[in-house]
């Protein structure tokens, strides 16, 4: 079964994520944060097909960072409360950027099309 990893460190927002995200075939999973999502099994890692990291977020390891450590290069959305974090070559983002607050209709309908493609 293919697998989502929300990693969000805003409980609230955590789980409206995943309630937004869950339909058939596609497993949802959590984690507070960056350490907390390298911590999940390895044979779960290797299901992940969207990442939707937090792009800063407590510990240092924010969604940039995550996808590197993972080694994955699956499709990645990046909800933030600071798009600027995106912009420059430094530091650049790996997938669409979600400006915080962001709708549960826009946040369903970039992950649909991530996932379609």
């Amino acid at each position: 079964m293919r697998a989502v990893l929300v990693v969000e460190d805003e409980p609230s927002l955590r789980r409206v994520v995943a309630r937004v995200l869950m339909r058939p075939g596609l497993e949802v999973v959590t984690a507070a944060c960056g350490a907390e999502a390298l911590e999940l099994p390895r044979s779960l890692l290797g299901r992940v097909v969207l990442l939707i990291a937090d792009m800063a977020m407590p510990g240092g390891v924010g969604g940039r960072e995550l996808d590197l450590q993972l080694g994955k290069r699956s499709p990645q959305l990046n909800p933030t409360a600071y798009p600027r974090l995106g912009v420059g070559r430094r530091r650049p983002v790996l997938g669409p950027v979600l400006a915080k607050p962001y709708d549960t209709v826009a946040l369903s309908d970039v992950a649909r099309k991530a996932l379609a493609g």
